[in-house]
């Protein structure tokens, strides 16, 4: 009983882990593809 509980519970933790990890990871993916196609938009710009 006392394992099925502690498995419970990791299985939790791993789950809130991965969550809090891919909002931490999304955010600077955003910023980054946003800042990518500014620096596209800017290259076309120049060279039109």
């Amino acid at each position: 009983m006392a394992d099925d509980n502690g498995d419970k519970q990791n299985l939790r933790r791993e789950g809130q882990d991965t969550e809090t990890a891919s909002t931490t990871t999304l955010l600077p993916m955003l910023i980054g593809g946003l800042v990518l196609i500014v620096i596209g938009m800017v290259l076309v710009m120049m060279f039109t």
